[in-house]
């Protein structure tokens, strides 16, 4: 299935459940960069800026949902330099074999 809102449903999903844990929304950063509102940061100097910003305190952890990450074409897969930060990156994998999700950092799938 193409174009029918699986990635929203799942971002709404976990949002919902993060939300529900106790973490502020404030916490909780999403982009659809398929949409007019935020087709500025498929450039990836604006992208990194917007959620530069967003993040206020670095002793928190952030949760960062960005939907059609491949309108970025400078970023081929997003890392983290610094082991300690505290933002783990999660590919979502769907396909015909249904959804997995791979934890960057660790590789490992679930």
């Amino acid at each position: 299935m193409r174009r029918c809102g699986k990635s929203v449903l799942l971002f709404q999903l976990y949002k919902e459940y993060l939300l529900s844990e106790g973490v502020k929304e404030s916490n909780i950063i999403t982009l659809a960069l398929d949409t007019l509102e935020y087709a500025k940061y498929r450039n990836p100097i604006e992208l990194d800026k917007y959620i530069r910003e967003k993040i206020i305190d670095d002793k928190k952890r952030y949760y960062v949902f960005i939907d059609e990450i491949q309108f970025v074409s400078e970023i081929r897969k997003p890392y983290v330099d610094d082991l300690e930060a505290k933002i783990t990156f999660i590919d979502v994998i769907m396909g015909k074999q249904g959804s997995r999700i791979r934890d960057s950092c660790s590789g490992s799938y679930r």
